[in-house]
């Protein structure tokens, strides 16, 4: 899949695999929808790639490598103290809110473009996500940290 706009070449996807839950959080989530957007009508190119046993997105160059299987094994902390599994789309959607607030977009805190910081970055991802999630899912637990941890039996290969 490739998404062109009046400039060119703006956000490519290298695989069928991620192109699916893109496609499918796209659909789903309006706010997804604006946060890809914005990264599209960006002057950077930015790819979203398939590599196994991956979950994160790099600033330079601008990239997600995501494994789709390996985001369905991941389970996330939640507001009771407890653990959900996360969803592919919900994950996706979390890695590109880190590359939309490196680049300084209109998240609550007013961040100056290029001064990154991780720890604003990854409170706010988390509260971000949420958001996405929420349309995902009405019913969609609250994530409250970071953290996440491999479930345990899962069919998926790191």
């Amino acid at each position: 899949m490739k998404f062109f706009d009046s400039l060119g070449l703006k956000v490519v996807v290298t695989d069928y695999r991620v192109q699916i839950i893109l496609e499918n959080l796209l659909v789903q989530s309006d706010y997804a929808q604006h946060v890809f957007d914005v990264l599209d009508a960006s002057d950077r190119v930015y790819k979203f790639n398939f590599e196994k046993g991956k979950l994160e997105a790099g600033i330079g160059p601008a990239l997600i490598n995501f494994d789709p299987d390996y985001a369905g094994c991941i389970e996330l902390e939640s507001q009771d103290g407890g653990w959900f599994r996360a969803t592919p789309e919900r994950m996706l959607g979390h890695e590109m809110l880190h590359i939309y607030a490196y680049e300084g977009y209109s998240f609550p805190l007013n961040f100056i473009r290029g001064i990154y910081d991780m720890l604003t970055d990854e409170s706010l991802t988390i509260g971000e996500s949420n958001k996405i999630a929420k349309e995902i899912d009405p019913n969609a637990p609250e994530r409250i940290s970071h953290a996440g941890r491999k479930v345990q039996n899962c069919s998926c290969q790191e």
